[in-house]
């Protein structure tokens, strides 16, 4: 059976190098079931470390790599979108 994935991109950092020697980290994965993916997410403000260098940046559910969200084709996305930020937001 084919699966879909949709992939949300964390909010870009300049001038910011990732070293040769720092693996990557595989964002989590959030998985339909039965049919249906069900997921919130929650953007937020946040301070983080990327590569060594401290950024602030939009994160969501706390985290600063946003979930890979796997469907398959014919599924139905719930999504739960939860401002915490200062101004609007949308989600594409």
């Amino acid at each position: 059976m084919k699966t879909s994935t949709v992939l949300l991109v964390a909010t870009a950092i300049t001038g910011c190098s990732v070293p040769a020697n720092e693996p990557f980290q595989e964002p989590p994965v959030v998985a339909s079931r039965a049919g249906v993916l069900r997921v919130s997410l929650i953007p937020s403000p946040a301070t983080v470390s990327v590569a060594g260098h401290r950024a602030m940046l939009v994160a969501y559910n706390g985290l600063y790599l946003p979930p890979t969200l796997r469907v398959h084709p014919g599924d139905t996305i719930r999504l739960r979108l939860t401002n915490a930020l200062a101004e609007p937001t949308n989600l594409h």
